[in-house]
């Protein structure tokens, strides 16, 4: 059993960026799967998904009246993403059971930092008129400016994972510089964090440039205006890191942990495999801001599917001709 492991080594830095990629993915998923089951209760059906990057994520649900998405039972169905992404970065670094190996402990804190920067700071902002924070403050004539609330929460629970990332550099250097620190917050959270928003802006990219290409200033604004919101959302939990890094060093890790292993990268890279897979089949952009999703049941006409949505049935190709509820 090796004390000293260093996370600021080649190995560890790259599988860190492999197991990030995986969990911004995996943040989606949570989202959407927040959303159904707190959708249930309220009397929706759960009938497919879209795991869209560029639209906030959505379970496609059948609701039980025109009129649901409105009262107080569909509370979680507007925040149950919100809150589950929320609930995993507050507990999975000291609550989720793994072998004391470095991959796992990697792992266990990219999952709870991405479910913070991905699912509570960067997606709320993203659809500024139909995400799920921003519709629900529309139905009840709230200050769009609320939605900030979770970016600025996100950006506290988001430290969990820091901490304990700076606890294990300084069992490997108990007396890294300030310098060293936040270099280290960069390397295993900043970096992902970045290139998540550029993958974001990627997905834009092909709007913006039509946009620009018609000589439609407005149009081009109201991109750019739409783009910049997710982008400070998902960087604030980014500035909280790097304060707290400049500022502060926990205690070391004092237990006992393996090395990475090759076992370990095998796992990482699957799991990222198997979530960029179930993004391509269920929310991959199909060009014209429309994005793939993906049924299993039958919509009726109280369905919450957005109109950006392409849905596929499964076992009949694309579906169409689907009523979209009132909401």
């Amino acid at each position: 059993m090796a004390r000293r492991i260093d996370p600021m080594s080649f190995s560890s830095v790259i599988f860190s960026w492999i197991s990030a990629i995986a969990m911004a993915f995996a943040a989606i998923f949570l989202t959407v799967l927040g959303q159904g089951l707190a959708s249930l209760p309220g009397g929706c059906r759960w009938i497919g998904i879209t795991l869209a990057v560029d639209h906030q994520p959505w379970a496609l649900l059948n609701q039980p009246n025109l009129g649901f998405s409105g009262r107080p039972g569909a509370f979680g169905y507007w925040f149950g993403g919100i809150i589950l992404c929320l609930l995993v970065g507050l507990l999975s670094v000291r609550l989720l059971p793994r072998p004391r190996r470095l991959g796992w402990e990697v792992l266990s804190l990219q999952l709870a930092w991405m479910s913070v920067a991905v699912g509570v700071c960067w997606l709320p902002l993203l659809d500024s008129w139909d995400g799920h924070v921003s519709h629900y403050l529309r139905l009840h004539s709230a200050s769009p400016a609320w939605v900030w609330i979770f970016p600025i929460l996100g950006a506290w629970v988001a430290l969990i994972p820091v901490f304990r990332l700076l606890a294990l550099l300084r069992s490997a250097d108990r007396a890294a510089s300030g310098l060293k620190r936040s270099l280290c917050v960069m390397a295993h959270f900043g970096l992902p964090t970045l290139a998540w928003a550029i993958f974001g802006l990627a997905l834009e990219l092909p709007l913006l440039q039509s946009a620009a290409s018609a000589d439609s200033l407005p149009g081009l604004e109201l991109l750019l205006r739409e783009f910049w919101p997710p982008v400070v959302g998902a960087l604030l939990p980014l500035l909280a890191a790097l304060l707290l890094a400049a500022r502060a060093y926990p205690r070391p890790w004092s237990f006992p942990m393996e090395s990475l292993s090759g076992k370990q990268f095998v796992v990482a890279i699957l799991s990222l495999l198997f979530f960029v897979g179930l993004f391509l089949v269920a929310g991959a952009p199909l060009g014209n801001g429309q994005s793939r999703g993906l049924l299993w049941a039958q919509p009726n006409s109280r369905n919450n599917i957005r109109t950006w949505v392409a849905p596929i049935q499964l076992g009949s190709g694309y579906s169409s001709g689907i009523r979209k509820s009132e909401e």
